[in-house]
């Protein structure tokens, strides 16, 4: 932070986080001078990220509405986990060619945080890392395309999750993580596919696109505390 205020990229980078990591819930109304309020920024810096984020795919804008966090539809749901096995098994392929021990270890140190909130019981940080395992999966294939589709699959698809995801579930399995890890350690290419796939096929088993959408959260629930500093 500065003295004269948050930037657009600290300002959007923390609405991001809180959509991602499921803390703003989709349909929760973005009014410009609620966010400007909260940031101490002016209305045009405002606009100006939620129009980043409303082409990134995690807001919407309606005429005469205004913003909010985007609500996808079910149709969209079905298509976004087909094209994430598309784009994610190029990345598997790409990672595969170019991982070395040094990716491998890690990939390994990514997993021991995972199954460390996992054991604590902190289902926020363990979503968080559960998005930032492909994440870094997709930093190994050394494309930088393809790593910008998978992380914005992966972005919008938390809020398919958090819209449709089934009460009984947890989300992403850090055991389909670690045999993963398994099958790109051994540069065995038709498990590592395999691996993916059924991954990709598992999460989509965790929601139910014939339920109605969650309730949406409070803005001010969230963000009401300004910008964190982390």
């Amino acid at each position: 932070m500065t003295g004269t205020g948050p930037s657009d990229d600290q300002i959007h980078d923390q609405i991001r986080a809180a959509i991602v990591e499921r803390r703003l819930a989709p349909g929760t109304r973005l009014r410009e001078q609620q966010l400007s309020d909260i940031y101490a920024a002016s209305r045009r810096q405002v606009r100006r990220v939620l129009e980043r984020l409303a082409y990134a795919g995690l807001v919407e804008i309606a005429p005469n509405r205004g913003a909010s966090v985007a609500q996808p539809s079910p149709k969209y749901a079905r298509d976004l986990f087909e094209a994430r096995k598309a784009i994610e098994t190029a990345v598997a392929r790409a990672a595969l060619d170019a991982c070395d021990d040094e990716g491998i270890a890690m990939l390994r140190g990514h997993l021991a945080l995972e199954a460390r909130a996992a054991e604590a019981g902190d289902r926020q940080e363990a979503l968080v890392l559960s998005g930032g395992f492909h994440r870094r999966l997709a930093s190994l294939a050394d494309n930088a395309i393809l790593a910008k589709f998978l992380n914005e699959v992966v972005s919008r698809e938390s809020l398919i999750i958090q819209l449709y995801e089934r009460p009984s579930d947890s989300g992403c399995s850090s055991t389909d993580h670690s045999r993963i890890v398994d099958a790109l350690e051994r540069k065995d290419w038709g498990d590592l596919r395999t691996r993916i796939l059924d991954h990709i096929d598992a999460i989509r088993a965790q929601v139910d696109l014939d339920t109605p959408p969650a309730r949406t959260g409070a803005l001010e629930t969230v963000l009401g505390l300004g910008p964190r500093h982390d």
